[in-house]
C-alpha cells in the first residue's frame, strides 16, 4: 500500500528485437510468447 515504484521498475525496458528473435526475453513475457500464435488472434489458456 505504501510501496512506490518507478515506471521502469514496473515495466522494464526490453532489448530491441528480443521478442522477435527469441533472444533475451524477460521472464514475465515467457508465458505470453508460448501461448502466442501467428495463425490466430484467439485467446488461449
Amino acid at each position: 500500500m505504501n510501496l512506490v515504484k518507478t515506471y521502469e521498475e514496473i515495466y522494464p525496458t526490453i532489448p530491441t528485437g528480443c521478442l522477435l528473435d527469441g533472444g533475451d526475453v524477460p521472464f514475465d513475457y515467457d508465458d505470453y510468447l508460448k501461448r502466442a500464435s501467428a495463425e490466430s488472434f484467439e485467446v488461449t489458456t
